[in-house]
């Protein structure tokens, strides 16, 4: 009789891994070695241990082997890349072109200030906004908390906010857009 120890996260678990391993006997008896031990989210702390015990297959000998069979050498055939001289002058796959703003997002952007300034109650406030490139730029008449520092980290927040929004809008990367929040 022979017996094979398995460790796992369960015991079932631990049983089929070594069930696997003596070569899916018909017979077999099991024995508990260790319980599995969790911690109070669920996760495995002390892992199951368990002895499985089989009969050995016995294969019945054969008096004649048959020989290894062994597979045909197979001929290398030269590649595309060694046919065909790569051509000198060849191009480089384009770049995809970074993202730009347009005017639907400007218009988008504005809104989304215009919404965010009503809704914090500083509707009042005006600013100017324009556009080139890959930046926006939001400049505002006035402080909108009082205070430089303050402003500043509202500001990041609000940059932040904007982009994210318009990801989540069009589904798609703005890597490299930019928004500016000044005041004058």
């Amino acid at each position: 009789m022979k017996s094979i120890m398995e460790e796992a996260s369960s015991i079932s678990k631990a049983v089929d891994l070594a069930w696997n391993r003596a070569g899916k006997p018909a017979q077999f008896s099991v024995k508990v070695l260790e319980e599995p031990e969790r911690n109070m989210f669920g996760l495995t702390v002390k892992s199951a241990k368990i002895a499985l015990f089989f009969e050995e297959r016995r294969k019945a000998e054969s008096p004649t082997r048959q020989p290894e069979r062994r597979r045909p050498a197979r001929q290398e055939q030269p590649t595309r890349a060694a046919e065909q001289p790569k051509n000198q002058n060849e191009t480089r796959p384009l770049k995809r072109p970074r993202p730009e703003w347009t005017e639907s997002l400007a218009q988008e952007a504005k809104d989304w200030v215009d919404s965010t300034l009503k809704i914090s109650g500083m509707d009042h406030i005006q600013y100017n906004s324009s556009f080139s490139g890959s930046a926006i730029k939001f400049i505002f008449d006035a402080t909108l908390t009082g205070t430089e520092g303050k402003d500043r980290m509202l500001f990041s927040s609000f940059a932040c906010l904007i982009l994210a929004t318009l990801r989540n809008r069009h589904k798609r990367q703005l890597r490299n857009l930019k928004v500016i929040l000044l005041t004058a």
